[in-house]
């Protein structure tokens, strides 16, 4: 799989979709747009817990909106 900044994934598990935000030396930063998080993954990590989203650009959460309890 050929993954590039600004592309989307899906969590198998979650449903969240993440962002690719960042690649570094074979490391992938996907950042969340529901929440203000990142994963930090190798290739071989976001196959097998992530699956293609569609290519729309995420829209950024403000992290102080969010509420935590």
């Amino acid at each position: 799989m050929r993954i590039a900044e600004g592309d989307r994934f899906k969590h198998k598990l979650t449903g969240q979709l993440f962002e690719v935000k960042m690649i570094k030396d074979d490391t992938f930063i996907l950042e969340s747009a529901q929440t203000p998080y990142r994963m930090w993954f190798g290739e071989e990590g976001v196959e097998l817990f992530f699956e293609t989203a569609a290519k729309k650009r995420l829209k950024k959460v403000n992290p102080h909106s969010v509420f935590s309890p």
